[in-house]
């Protein structure tokens, strides 16, 4: 019971951080996507008419694009240069909650504790680095701007640290093979969600600094996993494509394309 009500204490000044954070921007939550004017903005600008008057900024475009997905399931109709699922997210926060931006406080409060979770895994006990860690995480303006916005990086960094935080319990997993399989195999989807998410270019360095690591402990079973699911999360957020009777060979094209 002490140590519960210990938890519960650590957690309460960032608790706070967080209502009044939410509670700062609470104009950007309640109100409602206006789907009737940003279509025709979208439609009006510039990715519609070359040299339009009219520009749409990416955080609109991408709401547009996200309940364009979920309505008609042509992810390369709208904005098909950036991967679809932050776009899948968004459009599904609209279509349930008639805002973009609520769910990215969602996406914040478990990006945070994943950074927890990857802190207590860097310096073990020492709770005062863990604090400073994530204090210096949630006051830093990046971070907790993306919290009032709906672009493509917070859904991105969710990937990301749910992929090192795994890729931390793979080096560390020592004896039991089926919690092993289980990491690799989390390390792959999440990694395949960093690459879904935006543009994956920065996994190709991630990929050569973890395939070393591996190596060098002979974990290879964990590469071949990790590349695997990490390819099949991406063709699964491009589902859609297929559904509507595409192949492989159409998807690869339209890959090259893009």
């Amino acid at each position: 019971m002490k140590n519960i009500f210990s938890k519960i204490l650590f957690f309460i000044p960032f608790l706070l951080i967080f209502l009044f954070l939410i509670y700062h921007y609470r104009f950007i939550y309640t109100t409602p996507f206006d789907e009737k004017y940003a279509k025709d903005l979208f439609d009006h600008s510039q990715y519609r008419i070359p040299q339009s008057p009219r520009s749409i900024s990416d955080e609109l475009l991408y709401q547009v694009a996200g309940v364009d997905y979920l309505r008609t399931g042509d992810i390369f109709n709208i904005n098909p240069e950036a991967p679809p699922l932050g776009k899948y997210i968004y459009g599904l926060s609209i279509l349930i909650f008639k805002n973009a931006q609520v769910i990215s406080i969602f996406i914040f409060i478990i990006c945070f504790y994943i950074y927890f979770l990857i802190l207590k895994e860097i310096f073990g006990k020492k709770s005062y680095l863990i604090y400073l860690g994530l204090f210096l995480f949630i006051l830093e303006p990046l971070m907790f701007h993306q919290m009032t916005i709906a672009m493509l990086d917070l859904p991105q960094l969710l990937g990301f640290l749910i992929h090192v935080y795994s890729f931390l319990r793979i080096i560390k997993e020592k004896n039991d093979i089926k919690f092993l399989f289980l990491w690799s195999i989390l390390a792959g989807l999440s990694l395949g969600w960093f690459i879904s998410t935006k543009v994956g270019f920065f996994a190709i360095p991630i990929l050569m600094v973890e395939v070393i690591l591996l190596l060098k402990i002979k974990k290879i079973t964990s590469i071949i996993l990790i590349f695997l699911f990490s390819i099949l999360f991406f063709l699964i957020s491009h589902l859609p494509f297929f559904f509507k009777g595409n192949n492989f060979i159409d998807f690869i094209k339209a890959q090259k394309w893009i």
